[in-house]
């Protein structure tokens, strides 16, 4: 499952493309705003018609629901990361309470810049840390806080 980046966020358009040349699955998130959560859709490619939401988020109009079960690798953008797996996203949760969900079991990797990368960031008791972090410099691999 990868992000449909934003404006200001690292251009997920090139691995999309290259999941789906590769024949890969591939997942995006779809955020329901009235029950805070994101359900996974499907998406076959980045021309298919999108609905924008009120956030300014993009989700494929036709994108079919898949079982939470079933992803391997959930990459996950963040405003900031740390040096332990932690990330800081935009303060609504919707990623740590999907990488919390009971049933995933797959992989959670942030991406970003180095410079987005501190020692140490405040964290919460329902944040959820990540596998690893890729930037622009180095791949990190964590282990889960349990």
């Amino acid at each position: 499952m990868l992000y449909l980046s934003l404006e200001h966020e690292i251009d997920t358009a090139c691995l999309i493309k290259k999941a789906l040349e590769a024949g890969k699955k591939v997942l995006v998130p779809s955020v329901e705003w009235h029950q805070n959560k994101i359900v996974p859709v499907t998406i076959d490619d980045l021309e298919c018609e999108m609905h924008h939401d009120r956030h300014g988020l993009r989700h494929p109009k036709n994108g079919t629901p898949t079982d939470i079960t079933e992803i391997d690798l959930v990459v996950v953008p963040g405003v900031g990361f740390d040096l332990q797996g932690d990330r800081l996203g935009k303060g609504g949760g919707f990623y740590d309470r999907f990488l919390g969900t009971n049933g995933f079991q797959g992989v959670s990797c942030g991406i970003g810049f180095e410079e987005q990368v501190v020692d140490k960031l405040p964290t919460y008791d329902h944040d959820v840390r990540l596998n690893m972090l890729v930037t622009d410099k180095l791949i990190r691999r964590f282990t889960r806080a349990t």
